[in-house]
């Protein structure tokens, strides 16, 4: 009964395990799936986000090239120009704020690495200094035990020879 009761037990550690893992294997397809169609789906975002854009752009082409021809366009252009300007802008005091945010962070890694060195250093050398102290006492303390046994041990000769 007890060889029966280990092989049934056996038998079914063997059989959970390999459920397990077909669970795993289902799990790891079915995410993988689901990246697949992530991924589907972000791509006909951007192209369709870039259509929109593209349709913009063409549309303001064509008022661009509207007012070109007429009178206006001088001060048109002036404006565009402006706008850009102003949007360039913008956009470099961005990424000056993120290049700054990122030499930042980078700066505080840096800073860390170098202070858990040094504390570690720190650290080793304290303990070196307090062992040296440690075997110099110890040292101390074996010479005076030394000299008493030794007194003691004449001591103890000399009563002996009178």
């Amino acid at each position: 009964a007890s060889l029966a009761r280990d092989l049934y037990t056996h038998q079914r550690a063997h059989l959970l395990m390999l459920q397990a893992h077909a669970r795993g294997i289902l799990i790891r397809r079915r995410l993988f799936m689901m990246q697949v169609g992530a991924r589907q789906i972000q791509q006909i975002w951007r192209g369709h986000h870039q259509f929109i854009l593209y349709q913009q752009l063409k549309q303001r082409r064509a008022l661009y090239q509207i007012a070109l021809r007429s009178k206006y366009a001088c001060t048109i252009q002036k404006c565009a120009r402006a706008w850009l300007v102003k949007k360039r802008r913008g956009q470099l005091r961005l990424v000056l704020l993120l290049q700054s945010r990122w030499r930042q962070k980078q700066n505080r890694q840096a800073f860390s690495r170098v202070r858990r060195t040094v504390v570690l250093i720190q650290t080793k050398f304290r303990r070196r200094l307090v062992e040296k102290r440690y075997q110099n006492l110890y040292r101390a303390v074996v010479v005076i035990q030394a000299v008493i046994r030794m007194r003691a041990a004449r001591e103890a000769y000399t009563k002996s020879l009178h």
